[in-house]
């Protein structure tokens, strides 16, 4: 299928950036849409709460 040079255009404008990340994949081999870190703050309370359901869970696991 051969594109006109309207829809052509219409295309690179709406997927420039989509472009781009692939031109850039195809010389470094790097996927720019990585993991991401974040950084999260637990209180004591839901510390205890996550150890208990591990407790729970392991224990459960064992049953079996």
């Amino acid at each position: 299928m051969r594109l006109n040079k309207k829809l052509y255009n219409k295309i690179m404008k709406e997927g420039k950036e989509v472009f781009e990340m692939l031109e850039n994949y195809d010389k470094t081999r790097e996927w720019p849409i990585g993991r991401k870190r974040i950084d999260i703050a637990f209180d004591k309370r839901e510390i205890q709460k996550l150890k208990q359901i591990k407790e729970r869970r392991e224990s459960q696991s064992q049953e079996l």
